[in-house]
């Protein structure tokens, strides 16, 4: 059984050297294993600087260049540096010289080539065209479902009401808006996982007023069982404050249940049901009277908890499909016309190569795949699997049992921080990184690492990031604990799969702390600072320039274009600052702003030399520009005059200029010229040659 290696490494902490360094040291050990090491990216950017890292590092290592990677290679291999260079030298050649062969490619690059190479099986035309852009194809589906609507009064009437509750809803009404944003949903992974047998319009609305009309019955029993606990406490001349908590405790439950508010019980109401001391207080002036009708109100509070623990599941799913289910249908219908456009234009989004793959996974085993593609990947290396799918990996994990099988060495190598999954909004799911992977591939035989150090930050930019990533998992881990209680508490997820989830956030990130490895004698400075509001930047500006910065080491990082806006317009106050430190009246010292004015001086020479410099290019190039005109016209003299001029003295011009011709095969010419150009243009007598 082959091993699995994890490194869960920070941003700065050397995954990528160590990614190469895992492929080089295999290569060195076996310059002809590169034909079985596929190694997996998640942009064609990162690709391109692993192939240009190995293949440097390759190069460095067989030209007996500096390399970092030498001492270590000697190490992990006991091969003396002689044997790996030479072996570098190897693998280098064999690389290059079989270049297709060096896998290194996106994720969506590698699951395209297994798909090409199963056209046939799949069903697909051969000269189908991969659609990266999915917009174009939503736009044209949404276009093509609204022409529809003007002969399918059906859906007219189903699209006007979807629109009607989105104005209900969050004041919006672009229907053609409405309908793209929604269409977005068909090419994810979450609508691929439940779109399966569709229902009708009719046949929809059918099961959404089943259900509203069952959820009205629910509540009107509960609301009846609270209304009539509240007659019980009318009846005995009560009120609420002569209970405990008052309308904060079990009356106030009655109360919002009978004014048609489902809402979860809390504490004091388990209280209240676990005992009748809990009704009253000793304080209470009515106490006695109270106390008398509790039994009759504990009964009813346990059947109104039984109904609301009993239904809230139901309920909550029904108010859901009440308030989406016009947006399903839509769904549906878009999703038909987005497989008509690729029907008819030959076209495969590249959202649905998961899918795809996911069933040729399903139907066919692993060594007959690798056959087909004309690989038989032994080594599996993948970097920052923490934006990997659900999708991606269900297709990956058969390829990667499978080269476990076949070898004892380390056969898959993951590499990811959780902290820099960026590509949820695409399936990425950090979880598989954090502890799916290793249950999957085999705990027993799966070694995790957690590089720990950082080579890119000096201390302080580690030791706030160490402090303020600690606080915010402290702060959402407890907010996830939380909502996970309400949860369950509502009915939404069950009691064990929420304890469960506890403190999911705090394992996740345990071990993150990073130690750094950069000195310096500076030690840096890191101020965080929180507003409410809109952030005083021209102060903090100020600030900054008073600590000796210059405006060119200062940078402002935005969310968007809007508040990108909006800090310009701020910044546009500072030329006001300028003229009021002028007076005195300025945030700005006198020193800091005769600084500025020296900086802008320094640059407004370095522009103005920048200019003189392109000026002299300017008349340099006009003055050749002018000289190639004139040899223009001397070409269009010798033109004319070689037209005019007879037989004979074609042949004398002819003669002058050139010394031999050479005809090779194919009627190839080579031509000896007496003269140069310029001679050609300006040092002969044409008129004396002519006559």
């Amino acid at each position: 059984m082959g091993k699995v290696k994890i490194l869960k490494a920070s941003a700065g902490s050397g995954k990528t050297y160590r990614l190469a360094y895992e492929y080089i040291r295999s290569v060195i050990d076996s310059p002809q294993l590169y034909r079985h090491i596929l190694a997996v990216t998640f942009t064609n950017k990162a690709t391109e600087e692993m192939k240009q890292r190995i293949v440097g590092e390759l190069n460095a290592l067989a030209n007996g260049s500096p390399s970092g990677y030498m001492g270590d290679l000697e190490r992990d291999l006991g091969l003396d540096g002689q044997t790996i260079r030479r072996r570098a030298a190897d693998a280098r050649t064999k690389i290059l010289h079989d270049y297709s062969r060096f896998t290194v490619l996106t994720i969506d690059k590698f699951f395209q080539r297994i798909i090409r190479s199963f056209i046939k099986e799949l069903g697909i035309d051969l000269n189908f065209n991969l659609e990266l852009q999915t917009d174009s194809i939503l736009d044209s589906a949404t276009d093509r479902l609204i022409d529809r609507i003007a002969v399918d009064r059906a859906l007219r009437d189903w699209v006007l009401h979807f629109v009607e509750e989105k104005i209900d809803t969050d004041g919006r009404w672009d229907i053609r808006g409405e309908i793209s944003q929604l269409g977005r949903e068909l090419f994810g992974e979450r609508y691929r996982a439940v779109s399966g047998d569709k229902a009708s319009r009719e046949e929809l609305s059918r099961i959404v007023s089943a259900a509203v009309a069952r959820s009205r019955r629910i509540e009107n029993e509960m609301k009846k069982t609270a209304a009539e606990a509240l007659a019980v406490i009318d009846s005995a001349g009560l009120a609420a404050e002569d209970f405990a908590y008052g309308r904060g405790g079990c009356v106030g439950y009655f109360v919002k249940t009978a004014d048609g508010t489902v809402a979860p019980y809390g504490k004091r109401v388990l209280d209240a049901l676990e005992s009748e001391e809990k009704w009253v207080t000793a304080r209470s002036s009515r106490k006695e009277a109270a106390r008398s009708v509790v039994p009759t109100l504990r009964r009813l509070l346990a059947k109104l908890c039984s109904i609301y623990d009993d239904n809230i599941r139901f309920l909550n799913t029904a108010r859901l499909l009440s308030a989406n289910y016009r947006s399903f249908a839509l769904l549906d219908d878009l999703s038909e016309k987005v497989a008509e456009i690729c029907t008819e234009q030959n076209l495969v989004p590249i959202s649905e190569t998961n899918a795809i793959l996911g069933k040729l996974m399903g139907d066919n085993d692993a060594p007959f795949i690798y056959e087909k593609v004309g690989n038989r990947f032994e080594h599996f290396m993948i970097d920052e699997f923490q934006d990997t799918s659900v999708k991606e990996w269900e297709n990956f994990l058969p390829l990667l049992q499978n080269a476990m099988s076949q070898s004892e060495a380390t056969s898959v190598l993951i590499v990811g921080d959780i902290k820099q999954s960026i590509y949820r909004w695409r399936g990425g799911d950090w979880k598989i990184l954090h502890s799916q992977a290793q249950a999957q591939l085999d705990p027993a035989s799966t070694e995790v690492e957690i590089l720990r150090e950082n080579y890119r930050s000096l201390p302080a930019v580690v030791e706030f990031n160490n402090e303020i990533i600690g606080r915010v998992v402290e702060t959402d881990n407890r907010a996830l604990n939380e909502t996970l209680d309400e949860a369950a508490a509502k009915g939404g997820i069950a009691p064990a799969a929420a304890a469960a989830l506890h403190d999911t956030l705090r394992d996740a990130y345990r071990g993150h702390a990073q130690t750094p490895r950069r000195r310096s004698d500076r030690p840096g400075y890191v101020s965080v600072s929180t507003f409410a509001e809109q952030p005083p930047v021209v102060e903090r500006i100020c600030e900054v320039l008073d600590k000796g910065f210059r405006p060119r080491d200062i940078m402002i990082l935005v969310r968007g274009a809007t508040d990108g806006a909006k800090v310009a317009a701020e910044l546009d106050t500072l030329r006001a600052e300028v003229i009021k430190s002028l007076r005195g009246e300025s945030a700005f010292s006198q020193d800091l702003l005769g600084s500025l004015i020296s900086d802008c001086e320094t640059k407004c020479l370095e522009v103005q030399h920048t200019m003189e410099a392109a000026q002299a290019a300017y008349d340099e190039g006009q003055a050749m520009l002018d000289a190639l005109n004139a040899h223009y016209d001397d070409i269009i003299s010798w033109a004319d005059m070689y037209d005019s001029a007879s037989t004979e003295s074609k042949k004398m011009i002819v003669s002058c200029l050139i010394r031999r011709v050479e005809v090779y095969r194919d009627y190839r010419l080579h031509i000896d010229f007496n003269i140069d150009f310029e001679q050609f243009s300006a040092g002969l007598d044409i008129s004396a040659i002519a006559a």
